[in-house]
């Protein structure tokens, strides 16, 4: 007897995805290109060091992301002849540049890498 459909994979977009958001969110905050530099931050990480400050106002981000919708939104996400792109808001990307300017590149990368990965290892475990 069939049942209909039935939930294979109980992965959660509401939760596990924020972590992209964030990553491409510190993207945008360092300078370079959402959807096209994220590898410049993993390698900047190295160079960095997390910081329990950092930490928490990145880990604050990610369980908030509501904290993150106004620095960039989606253009061209259902057309049928563009691919998406995101938009930066320049506004508002500057403000948290300079509310975020008393730490280093190096360190904001090296955070936001640590957290993704430690997202990663959450989401096997669960």
């Amino acid at each position: 007897m069939e049942k209909g459909i039935e939930t294979v994979d109980l992965f959660s977009t509401q939760s596990y995805s924020n972590i992209t958001h964030l990553y491409t969110y510190i993207t945008a905050l360092l300078g370079f290109t959402p959807l096209k530099h994220e590898g410049k931050i993993t390698g900047l990480a190295a160079y960095g060091n997390v910081t329990k400050e950092l930490k928490e106002i990145l880990t604050s981000w990610l369980h908030n992301p509501q904290t993150l919708v106004n620095l960039y939104q989606w253009d061209d996400i259902y057309s049928q002849t563009k691919p998406p792109k995101i938009k930066i808001n320049q506004k508002a990307l500057e403000k948290v540049q300079q509310q975020m300017s008393k730490y280093s590149k190096e360190d904001l990368a090296a955070t936001v890498q640590q957290l993704a990965e430690e997202h990663i290892i959450e989401m096997r475990l669960d």
